[in-house]
């Protein structure tokens, strides 16, 4: 057996206590009877799996481990089965060889931890509760800690933390025996105590932290080891971590970004709050869920910026894109009040410089992360554009909304280029957007349909596992379809469908699973063989008010394209057809798409302006937009004809713009003048 298969193994260890909630241990403690016959069939299946995995027979082994999904056990049966059997559990996790051992193994930690119960976030009563610490008795110190960390979770630190400046030294002692006691939900509340101006605050938190034996304290113990203003804090944070402290956060930042299962943060600790300390105060800070592990990076990635590491500032910009995108989404979503919030990180992500979102948005593009990539072409388009090469890689891809996105922002700063006027030729042709989550570990199934979709104009966020799909599927403002396939590396498809569900955007999302007879029937999915681009657009609802991306970045184009002919008409013969073909579209893509034939069209294009301009049923503006059109061509092709009869009578209309537009087109085919006077 190789070496990733032992069980001794600490950061699989570490990973395996982390990913099990608190709660297990307080499910053990009192018993789970209720559950017992389904324990007893779900234990015996998994007892069956395990001796066919120690003797070699893989295939079996799967096959007892998927019955065992399919009884669907409930979290209670998951606890007592993770609490039966950590070791066993952790050699699957840790077995990289075979992928579907992992899955498994990940999917009962999964199972067990949805029983994580609301944490109570009661300071007074946790205050209350936490008095039990101090109490002179062993037994009821020992049961005080136990309920602190059943009750409250990470929300049981901040009156610990309060004692750590006590003057009684056994209060202080007491307090740091019940911080290491906690468990690594308290690591994220302890590390924000770091940054306490008390010295006497650190010191403790350091004592619990080195306890805790969580390895994402190491960046921090570093970073205190080598900066700290107080000598015995450094030599305590010395001796818990070594390295370099700007190279150790740089790490930690995207463990923290990626969602690592070993160095990350995981749903189960994810309680929507940040932690700030004042003193000895430690609070905690609400935030939309889906932003505190970025919050966790951003932290980090900021101390490796102001410790000298020299890419840290694209990693930076990241978080700052991804969070950019997220707010957009959220406020998309009705959450008005984050409105400011958004503002924030969008000139905070400004002011780390063209440079970093540059190499940023390369990055994003290429993990594949589709709404940050959006987010910073938007935070690139601007004057003084100087960054070009992200924006340059983004025209020349196959996401729909980069391509457009950034050849605007390119076109904005003066390019012409045919890959630009290419690219926003095709932008016209939109129409709204729709976007499709894809988690498959097949490539070439997986780039067969990421092709076919994007044919249909569909942005498709694909990945090859389940964690970085639920990545996508979070940050994403809309989804319209969902394709899963089972198993995938990290989970089964049935696990991926339960954390889809948990998001109430995603109630109604259509799930294809691409399953198999193993697969069986997962509620909330339906189980496909196969799914190509027309069966996936084929679920896709109907498009509700807050859909309009494509629609804009149409108008968009056609704007461009618009302000693009007046300077260099030429760089647009190439698209004149297309320009033509989008005039019977709403006025807000026909109107620019009008001016930009108006100073770039020739004599062939007349006969599709005209109809406009004859259409009474199109808008006076629309009308109007296409005569001043006609005049632009007639002026560059003399002799060019033209019904003025159909001239003539748009400028008896009524409306003035489409007036004096009709008369300008018709001076310039030959028409007779008017006569007009200022008498009624």
């Amino acid at each position: 057996m190789t070496s990733t298969h032992q069980t001794g193994s600490p950061p699989a260890r570490r990973a395996l206590r982390r990913l099990a909630p608190a709660s297990w241990i307080l499910a053990a403690a009192v018993g789970l009877s209720s559950a017992a016959l389904a324990q007893d069939d779900v234990q015996q299946t998994f007892e069956a799996g395990m001796q066919a995995y120690r003797n070699g027979d893989f295939d079996t082994a799967i096959a007892r481990f998927r019955e065992v999904v399919a009884m669907q056990p409930d979290n209670t049966t998951a606890l007592q089965l993770m609490h039966d059997s950590q070791d066993e559990l952790l050699q699957l996790l840790t077995d990289r060889e075979r992928g579907e051992f992992e899955a498994f193994a990940r999917e009962i930690i999964a199972a067990a931890g949805s029983a994580t119960r609301e944490m109570v976030r009661d300071p007074a009563a946790a205050a209350a509760d936490a008095e039990g610490v101090f109490s002179d008795t062993y037994n009821e110190r020992a049961r005080a800690i136990f309920a602190l960390r059943a009750k409250y979770g990470p929300f049981a630190v901040p009156p610990l933390v309060a004692r750590l400046v006590s003057s009684n030294e056994q209060e202080r002692a007491n307090a740091i025996y019940a911080l290491s006691r906690l468990g690594t939900e308290a690591t994220i509340p302890l590390l924000a105590a770091t940054e306490s101006d008390q010295p006497e605050v650190r010191i403790g938190v350091l004592f619990a932290l080195a306890s805790l034996d969580d390895a994402r304290a190491e960046a921090r113990a570093a970073d205190m080891a080598a900066n700290d203003p107080d000598g015995t804090v450094r030599a305590l944070a010395a001796k818990m971590a070594g390295g370099d402290a700007a190279d150790l956060n740089y790490k930690q930042g995207w463990a923290y970004y990626v969602h690592d299962p070993a160095m990350g943060f995981t749903d189960v600790e994810n309680h929507g709050v940040v932690w700030t300390i004042n003193g000895a105060r430690l609070e905690p800070r609400d935030v939309p869920p889906s932003l505190v592990p970025l919050e966790l990076a951003k932290g980090c990635f900021e101390r490796a910026d102001a410790l000298g590491n020299a890419q840290a500032r694209t990693g930076l910009a990241l978080v700052y894109g991804s969070e950019v995108a997220a707010l957009q989404g959220l406020i998309g979503s009705g959450n008005e009040d984050l409105v400011p919030v958004h503002d924030a990180q969008a000139m905070a992500a400004q002011s780390l410089g063209q440079a970093a979102l540059d190499s940023a948005l390369q990055e994003a593009i290429r993990r594949g992360d589709v709404p940050t990539a959006a987010a910073l072409i938007q935070l690139l388009d601007g004057a003084g554009l100087t960054a070009r090469d992200g924006l340059r890689v983004a025209v020349a891809g196959q996401v729909p909304s980069h391509r457009f996105g950034a050849a605007l922002a390119l076109a904005h700063a003066g390019d012409t280029s045919p890959a630009v006027v290419s690219a926003l030729t095709d932008g016209l042709k939109l129409q709204a957007l729709r976007v499709v989550v894809l988690a498959d570990p097949n490539q070439q199934r997986r780039a067969a349909l990421t092709d076919g979709l994007a044919q249909h104009g569909v942005v498709v966020l694909a990945s090859p596992d389940g964690a970085t799909g639920l990545i996508h599927m979070r940050r994403s403002a809309n989804v319209d379809a969902i394709v899963v396939a089972d198993p995938l590396p990290d989970m089964y498809a049935r696990r991926f469908v339960i954390e889809t569900r948990k998001d109430p955007r995603r109630e109604g999302t259509p799930v294809l699973v691409l399953g198999s007879e193993q697969t069986g029937e997962i509620d909330g999915a339906e189980v496909v063989e196969s799914a190509g681009a027309e069966a996936v657009t084929a679920v896709f609802g109907q498009l509700n008010g807050e859909r309009s991306a494509h629609a804009a970045m149409a108008q968009a184009a056609a704007e461009a394209l618009a302000a693009m002919a007046r300077y260099r008409p030429e760089a647009l013969f190439a698209s004149l057809t297309s320009l033509t073909a989008c005039l019977d579209r709403e006025d807000t893509v026909a109107v620019p798409a009008l001016e930009a034939l108006g100073f770039a069209a020739g004599s062939g294009e007349l006969d599709a302006i005209m109809a406009v301009v004859a259409d009474t049923s199109r808008s006076a503006p629309v009308r109007a937009a296409a005569a001043s059109a006609v005049a632009g061509v007639l002026a560059r092709n003399r002799g060019a004809m033209v019904d003025a009869a159909v001239l003539s009578a748009a400028a008896q209309e009524g409306d003035g713009g489409l007036a004096r537009a009709s008369a300008r087109a018709l001076a310039l085919a030959g028409g007779p003048p008017a006569s007009a006077s200022v008498a009624p």
